[in-house]
């Protein structure tokens, strides 16, 4: 059952929340639009509403937030969050005549009060997310699931709560990518797209093949052999739009030396094998480019 609930706010009952076995589980969530200036929340003062780790992100307008009311509010527009805890202090509030709207999600459990901490350590309380669509889209799915209904068992409650802390983790970890990283490393891959490898890369980069693969990932989101593929398989699909080599001498000049696993792969980056792509692509002209490596021009 709902142990209470007020228009778009929703808390779980205790029996249905979680149990300590649990390493993640959710408290709440809300979806808030407020329109009054003199909106403020204020934990010191009103802890026994704040029992869990928060994330409150904001859909339209800017709130203020601070981890006292005495100390300088910093502005959280749309596409911001912030995450507030038990263990800290925290005051938000709502400024000017424009409405502020935003969504809240309550997580309680070590594995989360673990992971929040580790967030405000490596990004302070304010974070800035990178698409944060899906979490809102999640959020306001499992509102809806809520809404006058009974909370699902605790298992599942944690499975929930799990996923949205992924969600957020995943957006938290776009937003510190730095584009020319995956730009730069692209350029290098295209320069040799038959030998290119991770310890090359790695070598270019200036950094040993282990750590090379953390710190690609944590730039651009995907690992070094992914990259590679990606930009090999790219580059096929300009060639067989582009040349009027035969698909066997793409694949070689690619980097793949078995046509079959060239074919795989292409079908499974664009949805249909090599030759069907090329008749659906190629313009019908005649004299179609054939495109060199430097290797051939020089």
């Amino acid at each position: 059952m709902i142990l209470w609930k007020n228009g778009n706010y929703v808390f779980i009952s205790p029996e249905q929340r979680g149990n300590p076995g649990l390493p993640v589980n959710l408290f709440g969530t809300g979806h808030e639009t407020v329109n009054s200036a003199d909106y403020i929340f204020d934990n010191e003062r009103l802890s026994r509403y704040h029992k869990g780790e928060v994330f409150q992100l904001t859909l339209k307008g800017t709130g203020w937030y601070s981890e006292s009311c005495r100390e300088r509010m910093h502005p959280v527009p749309a596409g911001c969050a912030f995450l507030a805890s038990p263990e800290v202090p925290f005051c938000y509030r709502h400024r000017g005549n424009d409405p502020w709207e935003f969504i809240y999600l309550t997580f309680t459990g070590p594995a989360a009060v673990s992971l929040f901490r580790k967030w405000r350590e490596e990004n302070g309380s304010l974070i800035p997310l990178a698409d944060p669509g899906k979490i809102i889209k999640r959020t306001k799915e499992l509102q809806e699931d809520l809404n006058g209904r009974d909370v699902k068992d605790f298992r599942s409650n944690s499975r929930t709560a799990y996923e949205l802390l992924l969600l957020i983790d995943a957006s938290i970890a776009r937003a510190k990518m730095d584009p020319s990283v995956r730009k730069q490393t692209e350029e290098m891959i295209k320069k040799s797209l038959t030998s290119a490898s991770v310890d090359k890369l790695a070598a270019l980069w200036g950094y040993e093949p282990h750590y090379f693969i953390t710190w690609l990932r944590q730039n651009t989101g995907i690992t070094p052999g992914k990259l590679i593929r990606e930009v090999q398989l790219e580059s096929a699909a300009e060639y067989l739009i582009h040349s009027a080599r035969n698909i066997a001498a793409i694949a070689e000049l690619c980097g793949f030396e078995d046509p079959g696993l060239f074919s795989r792969s292409f079908r499974k980056q664009y949805g249909c094998p090599p030759r069907e792509f090329r008749k659906r692509k190629r313009a019908p002209i005649l004299g179609e480019p054939v495109f060199l490596t430097k290797e051939e021009k020089s």
